[in-house]
């Protein structure tokens, strides 16, 4: 089944004299292979709970490998 989760991205740019990591919402494919990644992820929701949701899961995106 696909789904939407949370993952630790490191980026760099283009000729490698700046790298930086993110937190961004990646897709996994049937597999449960990553897929596809956000670049623009925003923290919202209709609810307070629901952020406080949205965190949580980011929060243990930490403990798993960077993408």
């Amino acid at each position: 089944m696909s789904e939407w989760g949370y993952r630790v991205i490191h980026n760099s740019s283009e000729d490698g004299s700046d790298e930086w990591y993110s937190i961004q919402e990646v897709y996994y494919d049937n597999d449960g292979e990553p897929n596809a990644y956000s670049v623009d992820l925003q923290i919202e929701n209709d609810t307070i709970t629901g952020i406080r949701t949205q965190l949580e899961k980011m929060l243990k995106s930490l403990d798993e490998p960077v993408l």
